[in-house]
């Protein structure tokens, strides 16, 4: 299908222009309504159609199960001029099913097929990679000219990042990313018995890692939230 892309295709995209990242953190909510009315490019993740009245730019996806292809595709309909940044890598739904069936702007991206070669955990086997081509982690560290690339990523907000970093933006802002189940999401209303805890510390190693590939480029980025450990790492503000 002609709306099928890779990460290649959009780098630059988006040029000097401002980010809003989104995770459904409960902080998120001191926010909603400038992110859901900005004319910046908006970034999200996940459940951001049924928790927010977000439509973002680019919606993020990386996990298998009730994320997969089969199971959004009729999500991914609601917003038509929403571009899918989906991870094949993780979703043993075939690519040519893909091409067949989703009608929405679509970039796929590997996160874990590090080197051209085959993992040990793939759910399809890694029948979904394709040779020759770069994870969303060693196109980064090759723009960037980094020494380091992030790891396969405990959570999608350190894809939506990456992202953001690809597309070219300028100013990132990230909001929502509180990295801490036990206070809830945007929504008051879903909860989650998971813990980032056991994964902490790689996923802020990530985010250092990427602060400082966004730095090689030129490219400032905030947090927004004040419950995130990420104050440990980006400058935090409390307002835009």
């Amino acid at each position: 299908m002609s709306n099928f892309f890779y990460l290649e295709d959009f780098i630059g995209k988006e040029r000097n222009k401002i980010a809003y990242v989104c995770g459904m953190g409960p902080s998120l909510k001191n926010y909603l309504s400038q992110v859901e009315n900005t004319e910046n490019v908006v970034i999200a993740c996940s459940d951001v159609d049924t928790m927010t009245n977000i439509i973002p730019d680019y919606w993020v996806f990386a996990n298998s199960g009730a994320g997969s292809s089969p199971n959004m595709n009729e999500r991914w309909k609601k917003f038509k001029d929403t571009v899918i940044v989906h991870a094949y890598s993780v979703d043993p739904t075939p690519n040519s099913w893909i091409r067949e069936n989703v009608i929405t702007n679509y970039i796929g991206y590997d996160q874990r097929h590090f080197n051209d070669t085959d993992c040990s955990n793939c759910p399809g086997g890694c029948n979904n990679r394709i040779s020759g081509k770069k994870t969303i982690q060693e196109i980064l560290m090759n723009l960037s000219n980094y020494e380091r690339r992030y790891g396969t990523g405990h959570t999608v907000a350190v894809h939506c990042l990456a992202l953001a970093i690809l597309l070219g933006c300028s100013e990132i802002y990230l909001f929502g990313i509180d990295l801490d189940y036990s206070l809830g999401y945007v929504d008051n209303n879903t909860t989650n018995n998971d813990s980032f805890s056991p994964w902490l510390p790689e996923i802020l190693e990530d985010f250092q890692i990427m602060k400082e590939s966004a730095q090689n480029m030129g490219i400032k980025i905030y947090n927004m939230s004040e419950v995130s450990p990420l104050k440990k790492i980006f400058e935090t503000k409390s307002n835009l």
